[in-house]
């Protein structure tokens, strides 16, 4: 179960990363730190 959410979630943004800049990751932390904080 783990292994399959896993596998397709880690491409997605892994892909992306890549594709973006180094500051994707920034600005993804900073939107986790604001969804978590507003949730």
């Amino acid at each position: 179960m783990a292994r399959t959410v896993g596998a397709p979630a880690l491409t997605v943004p892994t892909t992306r990363s890549v594709s973006v800049s180094p500051m994707s990751q920034a600005a993804q932390n900073l939107n986790w730190l604001i969804t978590n904080f507003v949730d």
